[in-house]
């Protein structure tokens, strides 16, 4: 809800009777959220973000540059996230290092139709699969209540979704309340907060983990966490998620897809197509590499039209004579050998793991890349723009293998 200044625009609002408009609204909101632009006609001394800066608590403020005046958009949570102990004899979800328990979490995102969908933390940890799925491109909530027995050091908190070969498919570290730092936390007290992370667009469906890791803020160490069973891990599984199809809403146009062309990656343009696909983006995590070092390479890829089928992605590792050495193959569309449906239009994001071969001299290797389409037992020709082309490979980027 956008809530209106209780005075006309261009006046200086009565303290008294914003008080109580801002106290009224608080009341009935778990978030607010402001929107701070040129208000030296509105409210000069800046009432309003006084009031909310003392009442409740900021999570989050940005500051967004312009040529005229900045914008400043600060989040405000209005129910304090702190509590009384827990009951005793309250079972955590695990310990980490005996100054923190993990007494309950939810998960939750916004359905299409704005609604509420929650997925059961005892259901995700069993990796039921009658939970809902979460389509792509969705934000994902995690609601984290916390029990503190003792003084805290400052920590983080991050989330990953990884898949089923281990490759983290996306990860937000932040602090879980950015202005009310951990080591500050009271003892004996319980605490809540929410953390969040957006599921990538075009990110295959099938099943991924989600999982925690709880670090200290200065020096990166992971906190260990222990299972009242006696198990102990650095990362706490959240659970298992159901990920399907990106939303048609979500779908980019190829000029917005998220292209991140870093150093060993080669800028296309026109976008080279494989049939009908079109790689629109892509990034290699590294450009020089040890020999069986791996890396995570990302590929953003766009269909021009409906296709449906089994594809094979392969990377031929060509050496600076132009010789094919070695030709590592994955599955188009995820981590397990499927069926690529997709509609014209919409996106599929693809991670690979890549590694540097043993048995590789070093030299500066050009990586090409091909598609096979498993069905017609072929590659499929590659074409740039509107110009037909014989080749079936197109340059992806190029990695330095040094030396053993």
């Amino acid at each position: 809800d956008i809530i209106p200044l209780p005075q006309p625009p261009l006046t200086i609002p009565d303290s008294e009777e914003l008080e109580r408009e801002l106290a009224s609204v608080a009341r009935h909101y778990d978030r607010i959220w402001l929107v701070h632009c040129r208000t030296f006609f509105s409210d000069p001394e800046n009432q309003i973000t006084q009031w909310l800066d003392g009442h409740l608590l900021p999570l989050e403020r940005i500051y967004f540059p312009s040529y005229g005046s900045g914008v400043t958009v600060t989040a405000y949570l209005t129910d304090p996230p702190e509590k009384a102990a827990p009951p005793e004899g309250a079972t955590p979800w695990a310990r980490y290092d005996e100054r923190l328990d993990l007494l309950h979490y939810t998960v939750e995102y916004l359905t299409a139709d704005g609604h509420t969908a929650s997925l059961r933390p005892d259901a995700l940890v069993a990796g039921d699969q009658t939970e809902p799925a979460v389509p792509g491109g969705a934000l994902l909530r995690v609601r984290l209540t916390w029990h503190v027995p003792d003084r805290l050091p400052p920590l983080k908190v991050s989330l990953r979704l990884i898949d089923e070969q281990g490759i983290s498919w996306t990860q937000r570290d932040r602090r879980p309340l950015y202005y009310w730092p951990t080591d500050t936390w009271p003892v004996n007290t319980v605490m809540y907060h929410d953390a969040d992370l957006r599921i990538p667009i075009g990110a295959p469906p099938g099943l991924y983990r989600l999982e925690m890791v709880l670090y200290h803020e200065n020096d990166g160490r992971p906190l260990v966490a222990r299972w009242p069973d006696g198990q102990e891990s650095d990362a706490f599984p959240l659970g298992t998620v159901t990920i399907e199809r990106t939303r048609e809403s979500l779908w980019p146009v190829p000029e917005e897809m998220a292209t991140e062309f870093v150093e060993g990656t080669v800028a296309h343009q026109p976008a080279p197509r494989f049939g009908a696909l079109r790689l629109v983006g892509s990034r290699i995590g590294v450009g020089e590499m040890a020999p069986g070092q791996s890396t995570d390479m990302r590929l953003h890829w766009l269909a021009d039209e409906d296709l449906a089928g089994e594809f094979t992605l392969a990377v031929n590792w060509v050496d600076s004579g132009g010789v094919v050495r070695h030709t590592a193959t994955y599955p188009l569309a995820g981590p397990a050998k499927s069926t690529c449906t997709l509609a014209g239009g919409e996106p599929l994001t693809g991670m690979y793991r890549l590694t540097a071969p043993d048995d590789l001299p070093p030299d500066r290797y050009t990586l090409r890349i091909s598609v096979h389409d498993d069905t017609a037992g072929a590659f499929m020709r590659v074409r740039y723009g509107l110009l037909p082309s014989m080749k079936r490979s197109a340059t992806l980027g190029r990695v330095t293998l040094l030396e053993q």
